[in-house]
């Protein structure tokens, strides 16, 4: 895959989260105010050690709002699927 890939993820479970990778990076948003969660997988496969304080307001901002625009493409071409507890993921 190639390392420039977004590859985007909704929980199964309604509005808990949403998350992408990008190659080694995971990045995760919870709905319930919990903290960001930024991942480097090939050094933390278990995603054990949170590395989002390493990362500056802007850029988690960049991600969480490329995650709600594509939640809101997805539910504007497919309905409330993200919202309904249904997993769908675009890469």
């Amino acid at each position: 895959m190639p390392e420039d890939r977004v590859l985007r993820f909704s929980c199964i479970t309604n509005h808990k989260c949403l998350a992408s990778t990008k190659g080694d990076e995971k990045y995760i948003y919870r709905y319930d105010n919990q903290p960001e969660e930024v991942f480097n997988l090939s050094e933390d496969p278990l995603e054990e050690h949170n590395l989002a304080a390493e990362y500056s307001k802007d850029e988690l901002d960049e991600w969480r709002e490329d995650l709600l625009a594509w939640r809101s493409r997805v539910n504007a071409q497919y309905g409330d699927v993200l919202m309904s507890g249904s997993l769908y993921s675009e890469g």
